[in-house]
């Protein structure tokens, strides 16, 4: 088991399997100055592979992930183009409106996408905060594809939380994605 942590300061620990990994983000250009830091915590099963993101910079530079976030795979699927599975934990640095009501994010976010048909929405706690979860069919290009997101505010950020996978592993791996959003959680 991994556990992942995005936090202030860069140290790695190894303790029983387990990497304990923090890392900072940072929203300028010139890397010089810490303007605002993320904190979440998730564990990653050993059997899937993953990649962190820490200012938009490297997420150019790597070409995988949104910045500020944590992109994970199974290994046997990495290089894979005909079926994967995805798990994604992010905070949304590019959503601009700030004190917006959970449900008027939801609603941003289903209207600006084009890859999915929202099926069912409910509310859940979300690590201590108030959550909507989303199960989704793919739609167009995506047609074959199913989604299980997140959506969740913490200390007036939003975050996403989101699975997806070919229609063929999605079960697969879905109880992997259920155990990493249990082990989620905020720590600041």
């Amino acid at each position: 088991m991994i556990i992942i942590t995005l936090s202030g300061v860069i140290f790695l620990v190894i303790l029983n399997f387990s990497v304990i990994t923090n890392i900072y983000g940072q929203e300028d250009n010139n890397n010089t100055t810490l303007k605002k830091t993320f904190y979440f915590e998730v564990e990653i099963p050993d059997d899937w592979i993953y990649r962190k993101f820490s200012n938009a910079y490297a997420t150019g530079l790597l070409g995988f992930g949104p910045s500020n976030s944590l992109v994970a795979i199974p290994v046997e699927y990495w290089g894979s183009n005909t079926s994967y599975a995805v798990a994604q934990f992010r905070q949304d640095a590019y959503y601009e409106i700030k004190n917006a009501p959970l449900d008027i994010y939801v609603k941003y976010k289903l209207a600006e996408q084009n890859a999915m048909k929202a099926i069912t929405q409910k509310d859940i706690i979300l690590a201590n905060e108030t959550s909507r979860q989303i199960y989704a069919e793919g739609i167009g290009k995506f047609e074959g594809f199913k989604f299980l997101e997140y959506y969740a505010f913490h200390n007036k950020d939003p975050y996403v939380i989101a699975y997806y996978a070919s229609n063929d592993v999605y079960e697969k791996y879905l109880p992997d994605f259920e155990k990493m959003v249990s082990s989620f959680k905020w720590i600041n």
